[in-house]
């Protein structure tokens, strides 16, 4: 039996009486780099909004890792391991690397006024931190920069920052949107070629939405094709590309 970390079942929603979603579903594999693609207004961005709770469906089944969480709010699904990463990164720009990563981390003993005082409390888990951080920033290639502001970071390290973070926030699946928007061709196979390596050593599961099919294509295992609120078309890179249905959606037919 498949192991399915996200199963959307036939999802409705709308805007206006116009149906950004109409009938979407789709099933990812635990432990997969899946793309989803489609032209724009296709629905790609709403999908990603719904399924981590900024919209609430009007219709349909949202289940991650089992669990019904069908319109539930967007920092319960965070909590739950559902992770989203945004275009424009927002990191904290005048903390560093390092400490950008550590304020992700959900459970840490020492930040409450009481247990602050109690040093001996949680000294261990915080160097227990530090320690997976560093594990995270040497993952991604960033470990040299652990000392540098956010601020002074590259497009593309930015970008893999935000993948950090989530990392650091036990994501257990991180929906990204457009890792490589407005970085030049060199650095944007970077940053896909760091995320599959973080995909594959640790087991995490990604959906990525891009539009730079040409970069992203050669990284991916799994491709999701949208077109009016549906997805229309998936499997692996090349059978999704060559569908007749994905042609036509992206030629305006």
């Amino acid at each position: 039996m498949e192991n399915i970390m996200l199963d959307v079942r036939d999802v409705y929603k709308s805007f206006g009486g116009l149906y950004a979603l109409n009938g979407a579903s789709l099933r990812v594999k635990k432990g997969s780099l899946s793309l989803l693609i489609g032209p724009n207004g296709s629905g790609k961005t709403t999908l990603i909004n719904t399924v981590t709770g900024v919209y609430k469906p009007e219709a349909g089944k949202i289940i991650f890792e089992g669990r019904d969480i069908t319109g539930l709010k967007p920092h319960v699904i965070y909590k739950l391991g559902l992770v989203r990463t945004w275009q424009i990164p927002q990191p904290f720009y005048s903390m560093t690397v390092l400490e950008n990563l550590l304020v992700s981390e959900k459970s840490k003993k020492g930040d409450g006024l009481l247990s602050a005082l109690l040093r001996s409390r949680w000294i261990d888990r915080e160097m227990e931190l530090t320690q997976k951080a560093f594990d995270i920033l040497k993952l991604l290639k960033l470990d040299h920069l652990w000392d540098r502001r956010a601020s002074e970071l590259s497009g593309g390290q930015m970008k893999l920052l935000e993948t950090g973070r989530a990392l650091m926030s036990g994501a257990k699946m991180i929906l990204m949107d457009e890792p490589a928007a407005g970085l030049n061709p060199v650095l944007a196979h970077e940053v896909f070629s760091h995320l599959r390596n973080v995909c594959k050593s640790i087991g995490i599961t990604l959906m990525i939405v891009e539009h730079r099919l040409d970069i992203a294509i050669p990284y991916v295992d799994h491709v999701y094709a949208m077109h009016l609120g549906k997805v229309i078309a998936e499997g692996e890179p090349q059978e999704v590309l060559t569908n007749s249905l994905v042609v036509e959606s992206y030629l305006g037919g």
